[in-house]
């Protein structure tokens, strides 16, 4: 898969975020069929996290800082959540014990 100059500064910009904490690791891009979108895994702790972006997403990550501060909250969030028996477990107020898994597209 070729990418362009500016999306791949943008996928080595997500993986300096990702794996600035020595624990979760980003995997390579996998493009989605003929679309503008990949897919990379963030891995760590045996489990994984599943995360689409679109080219131009990964184009403007180095230079918007909306962008960069949702990836470092999400990095912080699973190196937190991958430390749990299961990432997608989550405990109500009440008590009860819920099991929220994510899925693209919605």
């Amino acid at each position: 898969m070729q990418l362009s100059a500016e999306t791949s500064r943008g996928i080595e910009y997500l993986k300096g975020i990702v794996e600035s904490g020595r624990t979760l690791r980003l995997s390579d891009p996998v493009r989605l069929n003929e679309s503008n979108a990949y897919v990379l895994a963030i891995v760590g702790f045996g489990k994984q996290w599943d995360i689409c972006l679109t080219r131009e997403q990964l184009d403007d990550l180095p230079g918007t800082k909306e962008y960069r501060d949702s990836a470092l909250a999400l990095t912080r969030a699973l190196d937190l959540r991958f430390r749990n028996l299961d990432p997608n477990l989550f405990m109500t107020y009440s008590g009860r014990l819920l099991k929220i898994v994510p899925r693209w597209p919605l």
